[in-house]
């Protein structure tokens, strides 16, 4: 089962179709960053991650047939995973704030050339900050730049995974990056 891992992920669904038992590899492939997404879209515990992740992939699964192979399959499979992670946190009646995610260096690299801070790095030790001010963005703001840059998607796959046009996308986008560097500023937390 070696020949998989060279596969792409199109290529993997049309096996999956015809044999159930390629789909291990669909689910070796997005376990990891669908969990990472789930965690960031709502505080859970370990098992309604676990839950979560299961009846997307029960979906993933039920849904194959009907793939548009016209869109990527990560988006394709990202929209699954925020539908029902949405229908969960709905079931709670109230959305909490997201698992504050480790914010790694890469990210606040990132982020700083964003925001145009000429090459100057935000403050490591400010992660839980940035973290904080992420999540308390309205969920039309968030969900963008949770995609763009956490999961590292494209306007293209953000508006597929969200169903929202992309000028919609860059709009959101625009505007959290504004909320979120006033928030920053607030804070000072630039070297």
């Amino acid at each position: 089962m070696l020949e998989e891992f060279k596969k792409t992920d199109e290529e993997i669904v049309m096996l999956t179709i015809q044999d159930s038992s390629y789909f291990t590899e669909i689910v070796r492939r997005y376990e990891k960053p669908l969990s990472r997404y789930i965690c960031r879209l709502g505080y859970f515990e370990i098992t309604d991650v676990e839950d979560i992740l299961q009846d997307t992939f029960l979906k993933i699964y039920k849904n194959l047939h009907g793939y548009n192979s016209d869109l990527k399959f990560s988006s394709w499979v990202y929209r699954i995973t925020h539908n029902v992670t949405i229908d969960f946190l709905r079931k709670k009646t109230i959305r909490p704030e997201g698992n504050y995610s480790a914010v790694d260096e890469s990210f606040l690299q990132r982020l700083a050339s964003e925001f145009s801070t000429d090459d100057n790095i935000l403050n490591k030790e400010m992660s839980t900050y940035i973290s904080q001010a992420i999540y308390s963005l309205k969920d039309k703001y968030r969900d963008p730049i949770i995609l763009y840059f956490f999961e590292d998607k494209s306007y293209e796959e953000i508006s597929d995974v969200l169903k929202i046009p992309q000028n919609t996308v860059a709009t959101r986008l625009s505007r959290a990056k504004s909320q979120l560097k006033e928030l920053l500023d607030s804070k000072q937390i630039y070297e």
